[in-house]
């Protein structure tokens, strides 16, 4: 039973609605478009709101929206097909409107309707009949989750040599002389070339890509006969970040045209130490820090005002209306443009091999793929039925709308601009106040200094609240950044009065009173803005999560940011997930402040994917040496009980009780992730087992130092730097190798005489005939 029918124009306007209920369906609708089509989060086809399923299709072609709404509750499974049927039989009913953009004539559509339903509900009766059958994998989720098309086979490389001859560019040579002579003639009568019902004859387009095709192969002769520039030698060459800078570049990333004066002499009040540039003070701080000082201050972004879309075209209106001659004249002209170039309109199978590829660089460069999966089902939804240009080709065309998607899915719903913001609450005598939160670890203090150094930049005096009252060391680390940050800028150089002071009243104390009180001296002490940093927390943790909601709702900053890390990828949308819901829940208001930003950290780790994975054994391409590594790490863990315990277990069951078919044996775990009773048993089997090694094999703690004396030094000196070249040997200076390889020497000369040294004990022991 469908509740609502409705057709309407992207521009607004219904074209024809059915509602078989009283119920007000507008809220969902408006809904459907705010939160769906104008977010282009279109590849779904299904919205919920409230009780409501509301279904959708786009026709690109005619910018036309065909919407269902039923109760979520009931199971259809025949909207699909409705929607299809129903949006073809209003295509070809109302085609000349259509194409006219006559959006206000009478779209008398009822009957059509009502056919079209009955249609698709015995269509649905009739397959609930039919018995179901498993899915094939193509049509799973996991084939969708594959980069097919990014793994390369022998079998290939023909393939990809044929198809570049067939798509390459077209050759004089390959052209039939006599054929374009011929069709050359027929190009002379452009009155023969249009047919009656106005489209353009599919032999009239080959000639005419033909005839472009020669030009263009002229040009390129000519273009030929320049010299082309001498390539540079192959060889390997550093990796330099985009958007990482050096200390070489701020040269030439000066604008300044009075440079800032030096860092002169400063006395912190509880140090006797004076501060120089680039003296041991300094040094603490970085030189390159210190050559930033006066080069970070931003610029307010002026307010663009956008011009009314119904009074551009009230304009166009009335410039059609005065030129109605000049009209006529260009449809003339774009008649004969059009039996010059042509139309095709895109199709899914156009689309789908550039969509695979797009989706797979997606993939590659750490987006997940179900998200990249619904970013290209987006774009084809979008692109569909569209009238793709003959100078356009389809991968510049989804790549164009792909990019418009990420921005449109990227750009805030509201306005942040701290300067802006924080001079307006300086005109209004108060403090502007940033609130930091996220779960442990991911920076925020560090980050906290950062933004003070850009804020103290741009004038403002900052007041640095510590409301980390549970972190052992947490206020101390913000008394050094402030320390730092008065250094680079003394109070000398802003009339005697200090740009950054910390605000603290220990640890154990309420964050909410600290903060409070924080924002009323800084309110007192005329201080501009006032950054409060909280503790680390997890989203799950409910008592942790309402203290910071109670601190925001008590104290309402301005702008309150979650800081989380680069590295973690989907970890982080749960994380701000939680956090926001949290700060929702628990905030007891009508209207709660949630989160307003997101601050990423730590993209310094962040590269294109490749193939070394954090277990360092699953990095050993050859199965023989791998298997040798971890029997080693199995017997180094089982002779070293009962410490290793738990790691010899999940060696041994990871590589013998994961279950049939991935090992011979079947899995120890149930359903719910408890241990069987046989599974059990086996543990306790392996302790019984370690407790009779250590009682009757002969010299066991001699044993175990010959054993240690190998993997001890594999896995403390060896593999960690190894490993550390293989992934940052590009990026990493001359001395970084240097130490990591003397550390790989030291490791294997420590293992060397630890073999050598427990090995000789061994045989003496052996020969000598001492007791166990």
């Amino acid at each position: 039973m469908l509740d609502l029918f409705t057709i309407f124009s992207k521009g607004g306007i219904v074209l024809w609605c059915f509602q078989s209920t009283s119920q007000i369906f507008t809220p969902s609708v408006n809904a459907l478009i705010r939160s769906v089509i104008l977010q282009e989060r279109t590849g779904n086809h299904t919205f919920e709101h409230e009780s409501l399923r509301l279904q959708y299709k786009l026709d690109n072609e005619f910018e036309l929206v065909f919407v269902v709404a039923y109760q979520k509750i009931l199971q259809l499974s025949y909207v699909d097909k409705f929607l299809n049927d129903v949006h073809l039989q209003f295509r070809d009913k109302f085609k000349n409107e259509l194409e006219t953009s006559q959006w206000f004539s009478n779209f008398e559509f009822k009957q059509y309707y009502d056919r079209v339903l009955a249609a698709a509900e015995q269509w649905a009766r009739a397959q609930a009949k039919i018995p179901k059958q498993m899915r094939t994998f193509d049509e799973s989720l996991k084939s969708k989750k594959t980069v097919a098309s990014m793994i390369e086979r022998k079998d290939d490389k023909d393939n990809k040599k044929q198809g570049k001859r067939k798509k390459g560019t077209i050759n004089n040579n390959e052209i039939d002389q006599a054929k374009v002579q011929e069709i050359s003639k027929q190009l002379d009568f452009p009155k023969s070339q249009i047919s009656h019902n106005g489209e353009v004859d599919e032999e009239t387009l080959i000639a005419n890509r033909m005839r472009l095709a020669q030009k263009l192969s002229g040009q390129k002769k000519k273009a030929d006969k320049q010299k082309s520039p001498k390539s540079e030698k192959a060889g390997k060459k550093p990796r330099v970040w985009e958007l990482g800078g050096t200390t070489k570049d701020l040269a030439s990333l000066e604008r300044t045209k009075d440079k800032p004066e030096e860092v002169g002499d400063y006395v912190p009040a509880d140090t006797g130490v004076n501060i120089l540039a680039c003296n041991r003070y300094a040094y603490s701080i970085g030189c390159d820090t210190l050559k930033l000082v006066g080069k970070m201050k931003g610029t307010i972004r002026d307010l663009e005002v956008e011009s009314d879309p119904d009074d551009e075209d009230s304009d166009d209106r009335e410039m059609e209306s005065s030129k109605p001659q000049v009209q006529r004249k260009a449809n003339s002209m774009f008649s004969m443009f059009k039996s010059l170039v042509g139309n095709k309109s895109l199709k899914h199978e156009d689309m789908l091999p550039v969509l695979e590829k797009f989706k797979d660089h997606l993939i590659s460069k750490n987006v997940a793929a179900d998200i990249a999966q619904k970013l290209c089902d987006s774009v084809r939804v979008k692109l569909e039925g569209k009238v793709l240009g003959t100078f356009d080709s389809v991968t510049s065309t989804v790549k164009a709308t792909l990019t418009d998607a990420l921005v449109q899915i990227l750009s805030p719903k509201r306005r942040v601009d701290i300067l802006r913001d924080a001079f307006e609450a300086k005109k209004n005598n108060r403090p502007y106040v940033m609130a930091f939160c996220g779960v442990n670890g991911v920076g925020k203090s560090t980050n906290l200094a950062k933004i003070c150094f850009w804020l103290i930049e741009n004038n403002f005096r900052v007041l640095i609240a510590a409301c980390d009252t549970f972190r052992a060391g947490a206020v101390e680390q913000l008394r050094t950044h402030m320390r730092h940050l008065n250094a680079l800028h003394p109070p000398e150089k802003h009339g005697n009065q200090s740009m950054v002071q910390l605000y603290e009243k220990g640890y154990g104390k309420d964050a909410a009173g600290i903060a409070m009180e924080a924002i009323r001296f800084a309110k007192d002490s005329r201080f501009d803005v006032v950054l409060v940093d909280t503790a680390g927390r997890m989203q799950d943790n409910e008592p942790l999560m309402r203290a910071l909601a109670k601190l925001i709702k008590v104290n309402e900053p301005d702008l309150v940011l979650f800081v989380g890390e680069a590295l973690v990828g989907n970890e982080a949308v749960d994380q701000l997930v939680k956090f926001n819901q949290a700060l929702a829940d628990y905030s007891n208001s009508v209207n709660p402040r949630i989160i307003d930003g997101i601050v990423l950290t730590k993209f310094d780790t962040i590269d294109d994917k490749n193939d070394t994975q954090q277990v360092i054994t699953n990095n050993l391409h050859s199965p023989g040496f791998k298997g040798l590594v971890n029997f080693c790490l199995v017997v180094k863990a089982v002779l070293s009980y009962p410490l290793p315990y738990y790691a010899a277990c999940e060696l041994l069951e990871r590589a013998f009780f994961r279950g049939r078919p991935k090992t011979i044996f079947p899995t120890i775990w149930t359903v719910d992730r408890e241990l069987k009773v046989w599974g059990l048993a086996w543990r306790v089997g392996v302790i019984v087992f370690t407790i009779l090694m250590a009682i009757f094999i002969p010299h066991f703690s001699i044993l175990m130092g010959f054993i240690g004396s190998f993997t001890g030094t594999m896995l403390s000196f060896i593999w960690p730097c190894y490993f550390h070249l293989k992934l940052k040997r590009n990026s990493m200076e001359w001395s970084a190798v240097a130490y990591d390889c003397f550390v790989i020497f030291l490791g294997i000369l420590f293992g060397v005489i630890g073999v050598y040294d427990s090995g000789t004990a061994l045989i003496d022991a052996f020969e000598i005939g001492l007791p166990f």
